[in-house]
């Protein structure tokens, strides 16, 4: 059996030559030369992941060119900030009872989770504020512990600054609840460390110095890929970068989205879901399942070295096929860098399946629905969905019976690449690429990548070029042309005449 060995050799390039630090400047240190205020942390402008609920980063960039300051002096804030000053304090007592872990709100980005924006549901479902109540002792206790629990959590004093502090702390204004209690939080935001002991005056007086944001709110990040923050580049362009942003984030929200039961009390409750699917009641299935294969195809002559990776015979058969009386569905086909096809074998007769019935309802797939549950994508009823594997963007998932991994932790989150990179990388070329839009004309060189503006000269030269181009090719078909008559006469003449002559008597 042949197969293909390549040798890799890695080469470390290193160019000598003077190096030059580039600092990132915003003009804040000037602005300090002459002012000794501070500059308001709490600003817009960043990035923010709705799933996990943390900061990803500036994206819009923040300068201090003007020295600006909020209206009553107190800090200094960028260009293109402006800050409305809600100076309003208050108390407020509340309680909420908690029946589902997903049913819990960020404090500090409560309005930025309800956005609805692709799949609003799922936002914070990820958030690092989840394990304190994941891991509380709400579904391991009884029912009235775990209530109390849960309410125990949220009797929480809030004194809230829209711009700058808060705190939560429990209460023991119910005392019926107290003895109940079998978890409690302390939480801080802004202001000096929290500790116990520190009485609310104290930790009020050091808030003007320690802001933090409690509350955030904007627009998913493709709303502002447009023309007018991106003037430089052609319109079909930009649009295209927006699209891409946008299902690139739409994918990070399906890939990580959990249709399942989330009723504890319900035999289908699914421990992992996060999404309710209706699932919790729903008719006793019986089903048979008979295996599973992958069948792969050289494409080139050593093709066979990925086949012999990648094709997987069913156990119940040892081969390439379904059990007898069981039919095969494809699930996933694919001609990349490695094509195979993915089987399944299903029957839907018991008395058949007997020998290989495990508690499955299926496999299904972004491109083929579950044949066990009428060609949906979804599992049937009391079933619970699972990942199988993301093959190249595409989710493949697979069907047990609810409860059968109920326990232990909630699985991370699934975080991009899903996609496999392409295996050919833009090169840079002296290719010249023109885009008309409009009245304007856009150009592109190769080997910058850059497009911009094209000039009244270059436009002029353009149109020369295609003329003469046009004029080059009318005359080479014309020569063309002319030849071919010229070589069809020669032909002629290479051919035979009758001759007439005349007969004299």
């Amino acid at each position: 059996k042949a197969k293909t060995t390549i040798n890799i050799l890695t080469y470390l390039c290193v160019r000598l030559a003077e190096t030059e630090t580039v600092y990132r400047y915003n003009g804040l240190n000037l602005c300090r030369k002459n002012s000794s205020l501070p500059a308001l942390e709490v600003l817009p402008g960043g990035g923010w992941d709705n799933l996990r609920n943390i900061d990803m980063g500036l994206v819009m960039n923040l300068s201090y060119s003007q020295c600006q300051t909020t209206e009553d002096g107190v800090y200094f804030i960028p260009d293109e900030v402006f800050v409305i000053p809600q100076k309003v304090s208050g108390v407020e007592t509340n309680s909420e009872i908690i029946t589902s872990w997903l049913e819990q709100k960020s404090f500090s980005s409560k309005s930025i989770n309800a956005e609805v924006s692709f799949l609003s549901v799922l936002n914070a479902k990820f958030s690092t504020e989840k394990p304190a109540y994941e891991n509380s002792p709400t579904y391991t206790t009884s029912d009235v512990s775990s209530v109390s629990a849960s309410a125990g959590l949220n009797f929480l004093n809030k004194v809230r600054f829209v711009i700058g502090s808060s705190t939560s702390h429990g209460t023991s204004e119910t005392s019926g609840n107290e003895g109940n209690i079998t978890y409690s939080l302390t939480e801080s935001h802004g202001g000096a460390l929290f500790y116990p002991g520190i009485t609310l005056q104290k930790w009020q007086e050091s808030t003007l110095n320690n802001l933090v944001a409690i509350d955030r709110s904007g627009l998913p990040i493709h709303y502002f890929l447009n023309p007018s923050t991106f003037p430089d580049l052609p319109v079909p362009t930009v649009n295209k970068m927006a699209s891409s942003v946008s299902q690139a984030a739409e994918q990070y929200y399906k890939v990580n989205t959990i249709p399942g039961c989330i009723n504890p009390d319900s035999p289908n409750f699914n421990f992992q879901a996060n999404v309710d699917d209706a699932s919790c009641e729903g008719p006793v299935t019986s089903l048979s399942f008979g295996g599973v294969y992958q069948r792969c195809t050289p494409l080139t002559s050593d093709g066979n070295a990925i086949c012999d990776e990648t094709a997987q015979k069913n156990p119940a058969t040892g081969d390439y096929s379904c059990p007898q009386q069981y039919s095969t569905t494809l699930l996933r086909s694919e001609t990349v860098e490695r094509g195979y096809n993915h089987y399944e074998c299903h029957s839907n007769l018991i008395a058949a399946g007997t020998r290989f019935s495990v508690p499955f309802a299926g496999f299904f797939s972004c491109q083929s629905g579950n044949p066990l549950a009428k060609g949906q994508n979804r599992c049937p009823p009391q079933f619970s969905q699972h990942l199988a594997a993301i093959s190249d963007g595409c989710q493949i998932l697979y069907c047990v019976q609810s409860g059968v991994f109920t326990g232990g932790e909630l699985k991370p989150i699934r975080l991009p690449p899903f996609t496999r990179p392409p295996m050919v990388s833009m090169i840079a070329t002296n290719t010249v690429a023109v885009m008309t839009e409009g009245d304007c004309s856009w150009v592109r060189v190769g080997e910058t990548k850059m497009w911009r503006l094209m000039s009244g000269g270059e436009k002029a030269g353009l149109a020369i070029g295609v003329m003469v181009l046009v004029a080059l090719v009318i005359a080479g078909t014309v020569f063309i042309m002319k030849r071919r008559k010229r070589f069809s006469a020669i032909r002629l003449r290479r051919g035979y005449e009758e001759i007439h002559t005349e007969v004299l008597s």
